[in-house]
C-alpha cells in the first residue's frame, strides 16, 4: 500500500490526534495547564457531537475562554480530508466537536471502495517480519479436549490478525500424533508429530549433550520417571547455579528405570544459568522463577515428554528457518504456561545458536461448562457434534423438512463452525470460556447463535445486491454509477452515521490495535494481542445493522429524485458488507451468500 493511501485509511486516529494537539496548543497559548487533557470519542447520541473534551479536564477554564477556543478550533482544524462543522461548549462537556458528515463520508468510503479490503489492507506494523505461531496438544488433559479446541481457534485467529498487521506468518501444531482439527470447523493448520527417526535422533542427542553443552550435566542416579511439570526433588542448584549432586533420598546409583528396568540415559539442563547468561526476563512479565532445570532422559522405548516437545518445536522452527523467522508466538492454555516455558527454554538451551529469535506467549484461559448438564460431551468432537445437531434442529424448526441433502449439510456445517469460533473468541483471552453444554434447544442459547446471526446479516446484504442486479438486468433500475459521482451528503439518517462512525470509520485503527504489541518493548514474554476485539465488533455491528436494515427500505422506486439516495445507500451497504466480510475472514470464517 502506498504511504498516502495508508495514512488515508487511518483518518480516525490521525484526526483525533491532531484535534488533541490543537486543543493543547489553544490552552498553552493562554497559560492553562493541559497535562490531563483528553479527546473522547462518543459512542451514543451522536447528534449531540462526535468527540468531546470532558468538563473535568478543564476545571479552571471559564466559559468565556471556552467560547474563544471553540471559534479558534473551528477555523484551525481543517485538512484535505476532514474538518469540523461545529465546536460547542456545554454544562457537561467542556468542548464538543461535530464532524462535517458529507466530507467525512466521502473521504472514508471512496478509499475503502477503490483500494479494496484484503487481510493486509490497513496495517504495515509487521513490515514483512516472519513470525511462527505455534501451539501444542501435549498438555491436554485428554486428546482433543475443549481447551485444546480453544487453542486451535485462537491459533487460527492470531495467524490472520498478524497477517492483517503486516507480518509474514506461518502456523504449526506440535501434536502427539498426526491429526487434523475436529470435523466441521474447517480449520487447516499444518501439524508436526514425532516420527521414528526423530525418536532415534532424540536418543543420540541426549548421549552427546554432556560433552557438547555447557549447560548440561549427566546424571547416573535413578531418578525414576519424573513429571517434567514438577521440579524434581532429587536435584538442587548450588550458589553458582551449577547442578549439585543428588540428595540423599536417591539410594541406588544406577541407570535403570524403576518401572521398566531398562537402561536409561539422563541429563540435566541448567535453565537458570541459561536464563541468567542470556539476560532473559524473569518474574511477573518474564519466565517463571521456579524454572531452574530440565531433566531429560531416554531409554530403549521411552523418551521424556519435555525432550519430545523440545525436539518437535526445534523441527517446526527449523522448517521455517529459511524464511528468517524472527519471532515465535506460543498459543498456550494457562494450565500449560509453566511447562511450555520449560519446553521453550529447553529448546533454546540445547540449540542456542539456532534459536536466537524472540519467543513470546499468548496465554488463554480454560473452557468450562456453564452449569452441570447431562450432555455426553467429553471431547472437542463431541462438542462440535452437539452444536451441529442443535443448529440443524433450529433450521428444521424454521424451514421444515426441506432441510436435507448436501447443500443444507454444508450450510449447517459452516454456521456451526462460525458459532463455535464466536463462542471461543468473544471472551478476553485470559478469561474462562463458559459453554452451555445442555442437549437440545435448551443448550442453544444466545451465545451459540451469535455466529449465525452475523452470517445472516451478511446473507441479507448479498441478497439485496443480487436483487438490485437482477432489477438492473430487467431494466427496472439504471446501473450503479461510479462511486465518485455518488452524493453521500444524502445519507442523513442518524443510524447511517452511527454505523459509519462507530464501525467503518475506526475499523483500520481497530485492526492495528488488536496486535498492540507482539514483542513487549519492556522485555517481557507476553504478547499483547486482543483476540476478542474483532469478534465483539462483529456482534455489535450486526445488531446495529439489523436494526437499520429492518427500518430503512434500500431499493426504492425508479424515480429520478429518489435514485441518488438509493445509490448512496447501496454503496454504503456494499462497504458495510466489505468490512463485515473482512472481519469474518480474520476469524477464519467465510461469509455466506445466502441462508
Amino acid at each position: 500500500m502506498e504511504e498516502n493511501e495508508s495514512k488515508h485509511m487511518f483518518l480516525a486516529t490521525e484526526f483525533r490526534t491532531k484535534l488533541l494537539t490543537d486543543v493543547q496548543n489553544c490552552l498553552k497559548s493562554r497559560n492553562i495547564a493541559c497535562d490531563k487533557i483528553c479527546v473522547v470519542k462518543r459512542v451514543r447520541d451522536l447528534h449531540d457531537g462526535d468527540y468531546c473534551v470532558p468538563k473535568g479536564c478543564l476545571p479552571k477554564v471559564t466559559n468565556e475562554i471556552l467560547e474563544e477556543i471553540c471559534e479558534e478550533l473551528k477555523e484551525s482544524n481543517t485538512n484535505h480530508h476532514l474538518k469540523l462543522c461545529k465546536v460547542t461548549t456545554s454544562k457537561h462537556f467542556g468542548l464538543t466537536f461535530y464532524l462535517e458528515r458529507p466530507l467525512t463520508f466521502k473521504s472514508t468510503l471512496v478509499p475503502f471502495w477503490e483500494n479494496g479490503i484484503s487481510l493486509s489492507s490497513f496495517c504495515d506494523v509487521g513490515n514483512g517480519a516472519h513470525v511462527l505461531v505455534a501451539s501444542s496438544d501435549w498438555h491436554s488433559r485428554s486428546s482433543g479436549d475443549l481447551e485444546d479446541l480453544r487453542s486451535i481457534v485462537v491459533l487460527e485467529h492470531v495467524t490472520h490478525l498478524l497477517k492483517g498487521a503486516g507480518y509474514c506468518v506461518e502456523a504449526v501444531r506440535c501434536c502427539q500424533q498426526k491429526k487434523s482439527s475436529p470435523d466441521l470447523l474447517d480449520i487447516t493448520i499444518p501439524s508436526i508429530a514425532l516420527t521414528g527417526q526423530m525418536s532415534v535422533d532424540c536418543k543420540d542427542l541426549v548421549k552427546t549433550l554432556v560433552v557438547n553443552n555447557s549447560y548440561c550435566k549427566g546424571s547416573h542416579q535413578s531418578f525414576g520417571r519424573c513429571d517434567s511439570d514438577v521440579p524434581c526433588k532429587h536435584v538442587k542448584l548450588g550458589k553458582d547455579s551449577s547442578v549439585c549432586a543428588a540428595s540423599d533420598s536417591v539410594s541406588k546409583p544406577c541407570g535403570m528405570d524403576k518401572e521398566t528396568g531398562q537402561q536409561q540415559t539422563k541429563v540435566i539442563l541448567n535453565l537458570q544459568r541459561f536464563v541468567e547468561d542470556k539476560q532473559l526476563p524473569v518474574g511477573k512479565d518474564g519466565y517463571d522463577k521456579n524454572l531452574k532445570f530440565s531433566e531429560l532422559y531416554c531409554g530403549e522405548d521411552t523418551i521424556s515428554e519435555t525432550l519430545k516437545e523440545a525436539y518437535l518445536l526445534h523441527e517446526a522452527i527449523g522448517k521455517l528457518q529459511k524464511h528468517g523467522t524472527s519471532t515465535v508466538v506460543h498459543i498456550v492454555p494457562d494450565s500449560a504456561y509453566f511447562s511450555q516455558q520449560r519446553v521453550d527454554l529447553t529448546t533454546r538451551t540445547i540449540w542456542p545458536e539456532e534459536h536466537s529469535h524472540k519467543q513470546v506467549y499468548l496465554v488463554h484461559g480454560p473452557v468450562k461448562a456453564r452449569r452441570q448438564t447431562q450432555a455426553n460431551v467429553k471431547t472437542a468432537t463431541d462438542f462440535v457434534q452437539l452444536r451441529f445437531s442443535q443448529m440443524k434442529s433450529a433450521a428444521v424448526m424454521k424451514y421444515g423438512e426441506e432441510v436435507n441433502g448436501p447443500g443444507w449439510q454444508s450450510t449447517i456445517s459452516v454456521l456451526t463452525s462460525a458459532g463455535i469460533k464466536f463462542e471461543m473468541l468473544s471472551t478476553v483471552s485470559r478469561s474462562t470460556v463458559k459453554l452451555d453444554l445442555s442437549e437440545g434447544e435448551s443448550g442453544a442459547g444466545s451465545d451459540t447463535r451469535t455466529g449465525s446471526f452475523v452470517m445472516y446479516n451478511c446473507a441479507r446484504l448479498t441478497t439485496l445486491f443480487k436483487h438490485f442486479e437482477e432489477s438492473v438486468g430487467k431494466g427496472q433500475y439504471p446501473p450503479l454509477p461510479n462511486i465518485a459521482d455518488v452524493d453521500f451528503s444524502l445519507l442523513r439518517d442518524e443510524d447511517e452515521w452511527s454505523l459509519f462512525f462507530l464501525y467503518i470509520f475506526p475499523y483500520p485503527d481497530l485492526i492495528r490495535e488488536t496486535v498492540e504489541e507482539l514483542v513487549p518493548k519492556a522485555g517481557g514474554i507476553s504478547a499483547k494481542i486482543h483476540t476478542h476485539k474483532i469478534c465483539n465488533l462483529l456482534i455489535s455491528f450486526s445488531h446495529s445493522l439489523s436494526s437499520y436494515y429492518s427500518r430503512i427500505h434500500i431499493l426504492g422506486e425508479n424515480r429520478p429524485h429518489l435514485l441518488p439516495l438509493m445509490y448512496a445507500r447501496l454503496y454504503f451497504m456494499k462497504i458495510v458488507y466489505k468490512v463485515l466480510s473482512h472481519a469474518l475472514r480474520l476469524l477464519g470464517v467465510e461469509p455466506m451468500s445466502q441462508l
